[in-house]
């Protein structure tokens, strides 16, 4: 799959060619009907690393349907914090090594890729590295989803593969085609795909007409780790992107899996700490910090719903004709005609 595919194309001319998009089709998500009637994607929260103030925020913002009542939600996060996690299943952090022989170049063809150079290169990775599985890996996000999980696992290739293992762990995301409805248009995601827009570039300029245009371009979901030193805990490898296929690897007895590198403080993990569903850094750099694993041990991982829903980008494209002064006001400056 190319560059290309991971890109919708639209064109604006200022006369009224329109430009034709490819089709693009949309993946089918599976849904799990909750209680009520609520369409809910079943999942696993790790409440015991949430802090207080962003329980009812998490319960709202990430539209629970399981429980349904706010004060159920309330009362698993107080069970939650009375519990004392179990002892780590492995062992320090996870161990990080070069990617094998057999992909290094597509590792070289990655980092020269334009996915890589504007959205990752920029924001620090340093590389590309092989992890293994048999350590710690320091989750950020309070939940997951099994559903999601379930479908990764029946994906993932052949123990040995590395090639299909790399596809696995970069994946190139796709754009579907618009519904366009005269200077509307909206896209639509079953997975969050959807990056944004890029700015609005001159396409071309032909005397009487002139041809804008923008991408609409698919979010990376690569599998992405910062190594963090914290002063008196040493380092721990934060997971930045990716627990859904680190957590399928895991359950499906990989043993390790590719992913993008960078080192960094506390400071520069690139991660939204304003979000209610990203654990706050005393809980993520915290001697017991939350971890891959616990979102599969009975004690640690409260089974949670959340509201399914897919994500919509809608633009508009608006015009305005206005009439300005033609000469301004005051004395005219020498040589100028008068004008601004």
């Amino acid at each position: 799959m190319t560059e290309e595919s991971m890109i919708s194309r639209v064109g604006l001319d200022l006369g009224i060619e329109e430009r034709e998009l490819a089709n693009e089709d949309v993946g089918a998500n599976t849904q799990a009907q909750a209680p009520g009637d609520c369409v809910g994607r079943g999942g696993k929260a790790l409440l015991h690393w949430m802090n207080g103030p962003d329980v009812r925020a998490y319960f709202y913002g990430a539209q629970v349907v399981t429980p349904r009542d706010e004060g159920e939600f309330v009362a698993l996060w107080k069970r939650a914090q009375q519990t004392t996690p179990p002892a780590p299943v492995h062992d320090g952090p996870a161990v990080l090594g070069p990617l094998p022989r057999s992909v290094a170049q597509r590792g070289d063809e990655l980092k020269a890729s334009r996915v890589f150079r504007e959205t990752y290169e920029l924001a620090g990775a340093g590389g590309l590295v092989e992890v293994r599985l048999d350590g710690q890996l320091v989750t950020p996000q309070v939940w997951v989803d099994e559903q999601y999980v379930d479908e990764l696992v029946s994906s993932l290739p052949r123990e040995g593969d590395d090639s299909g293992l790399f596809e696995f762990c970069f994946p190139i995301g796709q754009v579907g085609s618009p519904v366009l409805a005269g200077n509307i248009g909206t896209f639509a995601s079953d997975r969050r795909g959807i990056g944004g827009l890029t700015p609005v570039r001159v396409a071309r300029s032909d005397g009487d007409r002139t041809t804008l245009e923008f991408d609409v371009v698919a979010r990376p979901n690569w599998i992405s780790l910062t190594v963090v030193d914290h002063p008196g805990l040493g380092s721990k490898i934060l997971i930045r992107n990716g627990v859904h296929r680190l957590l399928a690897l895991h359950r499906g007895g990989r043993t390790r899996a590719f992913a993008m590198i960078q080192h960094g403080g506390i400071g520069e993990v690139g991660l939204e700490f304003n979000d209610a569903a990203i654990f706050k850094p005393n809980r993520l750099f915290a001697p017991r910090a939350p971890l891959l694993t616990d979102y599969l041990d009975q004690v640690t991982g409260t089974p949670i719903s959340v509201f399914d829903s897919h994500q919509i980008l809608r633009f508009a494209i608006a015009s305005e004709i206005v009439f300005v002064p033609s000469q301004a006001q005051g004395p005219t400056r020498p040589g100028t005609g008068g004008g601004f």
